[in-house]
């Protein structure tokens, strides 16, 4: 899938911004995407799960090997970000809503903190696990000192939603009509 994500704008309206992100820190972020990335001048912002880092485990998509911390530090230093997708990948709303307030932090500070100690810069983003966040959610984030990635979830061709646009450009096109500024 496709995250667009959406920050309070401020640079000029009229000049494009494009920022790619991936989450949860798989190999091939590292063997596929980096390069291709690179290739043509950008950089990507890589959400991980700090304690999937080094890992192999079946996942939805089915099994996955995950970046080395060894990779990752090497994506910092070819000037791409590394951000928080918190520990463990749970639904932080549902923490939150659940009285889970201990885990809630430790998922939100703990990972910015290994992310940190591992390759010597702080995230500034986080990107909330099944892009589920609250109140409750957002004030812990400023407490560690990051920054709430709003983040929209859309598939584009096949197998879309009815009577919605279909290709990445209409999906732009109408939400830059609504006044977003999708980056």
């Amino acid at each position: 899938f496709l995250l667009f994500t959406f920050f309070a704008a401020t640079a000029r309206a009229d000049v494009p911004t494009v920022v790619f992100t991936f989450d949860d820190g798989f190999r091939e972020h590292y063997t596929e995407v980096a390069p291709i990335l690179e290739k043509y001048g950008f950089r990507g912002t890589f959400n991980v799960i700090t304690d999937d880092i080094g890992r192999e485990k079946d996942t939805e998509f089915g099994h996955r090997a995950y970046m080395t911390w060894d990779q990752v530090r090497d994506l910092v230093k070819r000037g791409h970000a590394i951000e928080s997708h918190a520990i463990t990948h749970p639904d932080l709303k549902w923490l939150a809503e659940n009285g889970k307030t201990n885990e809630l932090r430790r998922q939100i500070f703990e990972s910015a903190k290994k992310i940190e100690a591992e390759t010597g810069v702080y995230p500034t983003l986080l990107c909330h696990p099944y892009c589920q966040k609250n109140l409750l959610v957002d004030e812990y984030t400023y407490d560690a000192k990051l920054v709430p990635m709003g983040t929209r979830r859309r598939n584009f061709g096949e197998g879309t939603v009815a009577n919605t646009p279909t290709g990445a450009g209409a999906y732009i096109a109408e939400q830059t009509a609504k006044g977003y500024r999708l980056i």
